[in-house]
């Protein structure tokens, strides 16, 4: 709860700050509105993103871990072997953990510079991940992976980027996220 809070505080401060420093003027009545999707990828696999943009603000939502690849394992384990995930792994073997899916929230804050757009965002970000119990040999051998546990884990993602209009509706940009990695954008834009 402390985190959230923590984010909606941080929000708020640079919230008012653009408001103070980038208040339209009377004769200024262009208010964007856009969607933006982003495709990329990070160590945590593929990425895919969707986001409403409206005046200097965006709200998007991200999906991590396409196309990751758990190795094949078993889910019954060694005759002999408990592999509790409440208690340690045996002798014998290591965990071996593997990203399943991460979702993620943003806000973020736009600066234009026609025909530059340059943007920060903060979010929550969910995650699950796959731990399987790797059962090696004295020598380092693998001898085979058993199905272990699963963690679950959230908290808060940060990213930048910017975009360059190539008209004056459409931009391409690039960005960067802490879970989703590096990652292209395409942006639509009316007013």
């Amino acid at each position: 709860m402390k985190k959230i809070i923590t984010l909606i505080l941080i929000f708020s401060f640079f919230t008012h700050y653009y408001f103070a420093n980038a208040q339209p003027s009377d004769n200024d009545n262009v208010t964007l509105k856009g969607l933006m999707l982003d495709f990329g990828g990070g160590t945590d696999g593929l990425s895919m993103g969707i986001g409403f943009r409206y005046w200097f603000a965006s709200l998007s939502l991200g999906v991590v871990g396409f196309a990751n690849k758990i190795p094949k394992y078993s889910n019954i384990p060694p005759i002999g072997v408990n592999l509790n995930p409440s208690q340690p792994l045996p002798n014998g073997f290591v965990e071996e953990k593997h990203t399943g899916i991460i979702v993620t929230f943003d806000g973020a804050i736009h600066y234009e510079m026609f025909p530059w757009n340059f943007f920060g965002s903060i979010g929550y970000y969910t995650q699950q991940d796959s731990v399987l119990a790797k059962q090696v040999s004295n020598t380092g051998q693998m001898l085979g992976r058993y199905s272990y546990k699963v963690e679950n884990s959230q908290g808060i993602a940060f990213g930048a980027g910017a975009n360059y209009y190539l008209s004056d509706n459409i931009g391409i940009g690039l960005g960067l996220h802490t879970k989703r990695g590096v990652y292209a954008q395409l942006v639509y834009v009316w007013e």
